[in-house]
């Protein structure tokens, strides 16, 4: 494929820029949330273009990004599974995915000179973290710049991926089709997370996830308590038990800074949730009931609907 011309990637990256700057200012929110976002969503074009496509299934907030075209979902980051997980693995996989000739032209260039890896310490979590740069760049070589961030974690194959796509920030461009997270999975890992830290959380983000996905999924009650149990079985601690201490009412009068705190940052979510009590209130009926049956080892044939809670599923017809 032929070099990106200098001219054409600058003239992009300055409309880039404007309409970016347009969006957040119809949204009241930060520009540089866009340009994070924007080059996020580039970085994985690039990397559905190359043979490392096959070789990762994404997690964490870009996922959520799928759900009901949440646009608006703060998201700093790729969280993403890979196969043979190594310091090696990871640079080679930024460095082939950063020179990628992108299929639509959108005035990005990562930058990988100065690209850091290194153990991700926080959680206890198995895992390596990728630092470096991305710019839309200027003829006046004082590039916008923005710091990516992606992490790694060792591949399960017992994982449920599916393939999605991810809408683009700014229309114009096309969607992303990658693998990713099952929302069960999804579902799992955050409610293993709110269990896991108890009174002392303070991920809000899993709070607000949660209730995006009481209202935006249909669900099917013993599928998503398989997917507890797997979740917790691998993770080795916490066990399975009720009452979790981080979907109460007194986590949720303790922890309110913490809703505060994230809300404030992100002034732009779509939905709007006035308290971490609301956020809690809404969740627990979701959640809990998956809970007692994954602790119980009891049947759950219910089925989860956007607005009509758990419902009996209809016996299956027999001939």
């Amino acid at each position: 494929m032929e070099p990106r011309p200098l001219k054409t990637i600058y003239d992009t990256a300055q409309k880039v820029t404007d309409r970016m700057r347009s969006l957040a200012k119809l949204n009241s929110i930060e520009t540089r949330f866009l340009h994070q976002r924007f080059a996020l969503e580039r970085f994985l074009q690039r990397l559905s273009s190359s043979p490392y496509r096959e070789k990762i299934v994404l997690k964490g907030g870009v996922v959520m990004l799928t759900l009901a075209n949440d646009m608006l979902r703060p998201t700093e980051d790729i969280d993403a599974n890979i196969d043979d997980l190594s310091e090696q693995t990871v640079r080679d996989l930024v460095t082939t995915v950063a020179s990628v000739v992108p299929d639509e032209e959108d005035g990005l260039i990562f930058r990988t000179e100065e690209l850091t890896i290194k153990p991700i310490m926080e959680g206890g979590d198995n895992g390596l973290r990728a630092l470096f740069w991305a710019e839309y760049p200027n003829e006046a070589g004082r590039p916008v710049r923005v710091r990516m961030k992606l992490d790694f974690a060792p591949s399960n194959p017992r994982n449920e991926y599916r393939l999605d796509s991810l809408p683009s920030t700014l229309k114009g461009f096309s969607s992303v089709a990658i693998p990713m997270y099952s929302w069960p999975r999804v579902f799992a890992e955050k409610v293993h997370t709110i269990a896991k830290h108890g009174m002392f959380n303070t991920r809000a983000k899993d709070f607000y996830d949660l209730v995006m996905l009481a209202r935006n999924g249909r669900f099917d009650g013993e599928v998503l308590a398989r997917a507890l149990v797997e979740v917790f079985d691998e993770r080795i601690s916490p066990a399975i038990t009720e009452p979790i201490d981080g979907l109460s009412d007194e986590f949720a009068i303790i922890q309110q800074q913490i809703w505060d705190n994230f809300t404030a940052d992100r002034n732009g979510l779509s939905v709007k949730i006035g308290s971490l009590m609301e956020a809690i209130q809404e969740i627990r009926p979701f959640v809990l009931p998956v809970v007692s049956a994954a602790a119980t080892g009891e049947a759950f044939r219910k089925e989860w609907t956007p607005g009509g809670g758990w419902q009996e599923l209809a016996p299956a017809l027999t001939p």
